[in-house]
């Protein structure tokens, strides 16, 4: 039975039953216990990033990484030549036992990381290997993977110690650098449900208003337009920089150009805000995108 492990910052009782349907798909289930990234000190994350990543990396993405990191030692700490790995917010296609099996039994011997999921990596421009698999032009999410002993061992030789990006962009670095053999699914049998429905510890609850407008629209299966939008790019502080921020700011910069007021700029910002200003949660989150909106105004009436 091919052990599958499973990150999660819940606690054991809570995944429960997610490990249980793993298990009736006929894999073992171990429970890995996730890094939250926003309890790091800044010598936890030093110890385990670069200088500069150290300092602006997203604290919840570094948590990430180390949560993966952990899974593959604990993986080669076994005999397995492969394993799976699941992050908590995994959703599975229908028979996905009897997908898996046909995965299986077709999977490229060479491969090192083959995703069962992942996110923006169903491009026409992929390279078919067979009826089953291709080679990505780009791919990120690590919901849902198999690894081999030589790919986990690849991964912690560049990795560990020396986070220096979101650890799915690393691995893409690294297979654009020929280090890895990756390939993807031309059909995922599992999909992110965070992707889905914005709730993430990498994501942004800021601004209430337009991550529910945009929560209507989906930028492929499962993803939705408001986690993309708000998923962290890096810090400032302990302030996520998104998209999100950038068309606050770019906002900000259009409005000073047309030489709005102040005061109307500020009344703008204030209605995209009220919601979450009402139920007075991320109010240091608000007064941050405040500055990043209305410091290109500042900026323009001093010159």
């Amino acid at each position: 039975m091919l052990t599958s492990y499973v990150i999660s910052l819940k606690n054991y009782n809570q995944i429960l039953p997610l490990l249980n349907k793993i298990k009736n798909y006929g894999l073992n289930p171990v429970y890995i216990e996730g890094v939250n990234g926003k309890k790091l000190t800044y010598n936890q994350i030093k110890e385990n990033t670069t200088s500069f990543y150290a300092k602006f990396g997203p604290k919840s993405a570094i948590g990430i990484s180390l949560a993966h990191i952990k899974a593959w030692k604990q993986f080669l700490s076994t005999t397995d030549e492969m394993c799976i790995i699941f992050e908590d917010d995994v959703v599975f296609e229908p028979n996905f036992s009897k997908k898996l099996k046909v995965i299986f039994d077709n999977l490229p011997k060479d491969f090192d990381l083959s995703f069962l999921g992942c996110v923006s990596c169903q491009s026409k421009n992929n390279k078919k290997i067979n009826k089953y698999f291709n080679k990505p032009t780009f791919a990120t999410g690590l919901h849902a993977y198999i690894i081999s002993r030589k790919g986990a061992e690849i991964l912690l030789y560049y990795i560990d110690k020396k986070i220096n990006n979101h650890i799915d962009q690393i691995i893409m670095d690294l297979y654009n650098k020929h280090k890895i053999v990756l390939y993807s699914l031309n059909n995922l049998i599992a999909y992110q449900k965070s992707a889905h429905t914005g709730k993430s510890t990498n994501t942004s609850k800021y601004p209430f208003l337009i991550n529910k407008i945009c929560s209507f629209f989906e930028v492929e299966k499962t993803i939705k337009l408001d986690y993309s939008l708000t998923v962290s790019q890096t810090r400032i502080g302990s302030f996520n920089i998104s998209t999100m921020t950038f068309i606050f700011f770019i906002i900000g910069i259009i409005l000073s150009i047309c030489r709005v007021n102040i005061r109307i700029s500020s009344l703008i910002f204030l209605i995209i805000s009220l919601p979450d200003i009402l139920i007075m949660k991320y109010l240091d989150i608000v007064l941050f995108y405040y500055i990043i909106f209305i410091t290109p105004s500042l900026i323009s009436q001093n010159f």
